[in-house]
């Protein structure tokens, strides 16, 4: 499951980061690996792992690849300067490749439980 955040440094970031790692052993249980991806850099995404204290991988795109591979890849005129980030999105995506759900316009607060009880739907599993 790859989740895509705009900002590590932003508190619905962090607020929606650590939603997920609270849920981890469940996505962990049902063979779910949670990715985080965002368009900063490798030690931005580092000092970000630490300080919301994740165990789930973090993927740096700070060459806008990925984001824009998956069609999340967003510019936004912050303070009158021209700013680019991956918008809040989430893909459950099977063991073939392909993309089981697609979640847009995401609450950050709300998310990961939301993501986890389609898994359990899913695989038919409850935790």
């Amino acid at each position: 499951m790859l989740f895509f955040f705009p900002r590590g440094n932003h508190p619905h970031c962090v607020m929606q980061s650590r939603r997920f790692q609270s849920l981890l052993p469940n996505f962990e249980q049902l063979g779910v690996q949670v990715v985080g991806v965002s368009v900063d850099s490798t030690e931005q995404q580092q000092y970000f792992r630490d300080f919301c204290v994740l165990r789930f991988p973090l993927i740096s795109d700070a060459a806008f690849t990925l984001s824009r591979q998956y069609g999340v890849l967003e510019t936004a005129d912050v303070d009158g300067e021209q700013v680019t980030y991956a918008r809040r999105e989430t893909f459950l995506i099977d063991p073939r490749g392909c993309i089981y759900q697609h979640w847009t316009d995401v609450d950050p607060d709300t998310h990961a439980a939301t993501v986890l009880d389609r898994v359990q739907d899913v695989f038919g599993w409850p935790i």
